[in-house]
């Protein structure tokens, strides 16, 4: 490999393993991202879930206790008198409610289930400012309100729906008491499934349906200082709100220097393949310029060598050609067999080139004849000289192969190239001619 060859190769390894290394890196940063878009996705969709179920599981209790509460204003008596019907049924429909608790006066007289509850009954509200006040806010806006979360007496967390009650529906002056519907946050909890995992972690504030200005009263409240997503989840006359903090599963990394290492492994098995296919291309392309025996040029490298010296402009017509037979050559096989004969081929092959210039081109053109292409020279008189040069050179140096010594006899002819002989077979025949002479002569 020549060095101008070598640097180029090298050139190009190296601009290769860039150009890799670059598009490896894109590679695996692309997938890491949509990977880590995709999580993050379908984290959001999970936190969006819980919002919906969340909203949906207390609107639903709310509405099938504003019946109950419904049916109080329209006729307290009547309620009071059927209170157990009309508050079991209440219960069966709910999935949230643990107890209700009717009080006329702001004073708890009846609560469903009791037992348990029984020391609820003679509870007055205004005895609690805390309670008390959600009770004032429920009368005002003659509304439902949510109170809580708050810490029940029998344990557990409990949010509560206040119903206003008036005794003059639909007009709502006359005061009459509250309804309490309490709802048990554990069982909120499980139903809309929400629970810190892995990847997700949530966070809920907004204490008596104040939204992000109330307490935070579910998970850690330092996820609300940097959320990767909020929501308000809607509530009766109110809101809460809902903070998520995402964490990127670790196997994406995993996933993505896996990637990595394979796309490294392909753009390694890549190069050796494609050099492989080079190195191969200029084996196939130099055995096809090459002669197998004596590693000279042979006739397709040479002829291409002298048509482009004829045909192309750029090229400088200045040049001659030796037209080299060996003598005897067919006795030497004879005597000697066919492996001696290669030798003495290749041993004037090696000295042709060591009598002329690098910048020549010695090729064989089969058998025993080769050509020589001399550049920048045409004056025969130079070129006569070259050849008597050569001819002396490799007579004078014989072959050794084991107890024989072999002295090459040379028949030459040569011509140069001139204004009036631009054409590469009159080149040729010329040369030849002159070598038929010679060798006519040696004999």
């Amino acid at each position: 490999m020549s060095v101008k060859r070598l640097y180029l190769y090298i050139f190009a390894s190296l601009a290769y393993f860039c150009v890799a290394g670059f598009g490896i890196h894109l590679l695996t940063s692309a997938y890491y991202e949509k990977q880590k878009a995709e999580s993050e996705q379908h984290l959001r969709e999970q936190t969006a879930l819980v919002r919906n179920k969340i909203e949906t599981t207390i609107f639903k209790d709310v509405f099938a206790a504003e019946s109950l509460a419904t049916v109080v204003a329209l006729n307290p008596e009547l309620a009071i008198a059927n209170w157990h019907t009309i508050a079991a049924k209440t219960l069966e429909q709910s999935q949230l409610v643990r107890n209700l608790g009717l009080a006329p006066n702001d004073t708890i007289s009846h609560v469903f289930p009791l037992e348990g509850n029984q020391r609820a009954i003679g509870f007055n509200f205004k005895s609690s400012p805390e309670q008390y006040a959600t009770v004032v806010k429920a009368r005002q806006s003659k509304k439902v309100v949510i109170a809580g979360p708050l810490e029940l007496v029998q344990g557990g967390q409990a949010i509560i729906a206040r119903f206003p009650l008036f005794d003059d529906y639909p007009i709502n002056a006359h005061y009459w008491g509250t309804l309490s519907v309490v709802m048990d946050l554990a069982t909120l909890y499980k139903q809309v499934g929400i629970k810190d995992t892995e990847h997700l972690h949530i966070a809920l504030r907004g204490v008596n349906a104040s939204g992000a200005e109330g307490k935070v009263f579910y998970g850690d409240a330092s996820i609300f200082s940097n959320p990767d997503s909020t929501a308000s989840i809607q509530l009766p006359n109110g809101r809460w709100q809902l903070a998520a903090r995402y964490s990127i599963p670790s196997n994406h990394d995993d996933n993505a220097q896996l990637l990595g290492a394979i796309s490294i492994a392909a753009a390694i098995i890549l190069y050796f393949s494609v050099a492989i296919l080079v190195r191969a291309y200029h084996l196939t392309k130099t055995m096809s310029l090459q002669d197998e025996l004596t590693k000279l040029a042979n006739r397709r490298y040479i002829m291409q060598r002298l048509n482009a010296l004829v045909n192309d402009p750029q090229q400088e017509k200045k040049f001659a050609i030796i037209s080299i037979d060996l003598n005897e050559f067919k006795q030497v096989n004879d005597n000697f067999g066919h492996a001696v004969g290669d030798a003495l081929l290749v041993h004037v092959a090696r000295e042709l080139e060591t009598a002329l210039r690098d910048a020549d081109v010695v090729a064989r053109l089969g058998g025993d004849e080769f050509l020589v292409l001399l550049y920048r020279i045409n004056d025969p008189d130079t070129v006569a000289q070259i050849v008597e040069k050569v001819r002396r050179h490799i007579e004078s140096t014989p072959l050794a192969h084991g107890d024989l010594f072999i002295y090459p006899s040379l028949s030459c002819g040569y011509s140069c190239h001139t204004e009036q002989t631009l054409d590469i077979e009159a080149l040729l025949n010329e040369a030849d001619k002159r070598m038929y002479s010679d060798k006519a002569q040696q004999k």
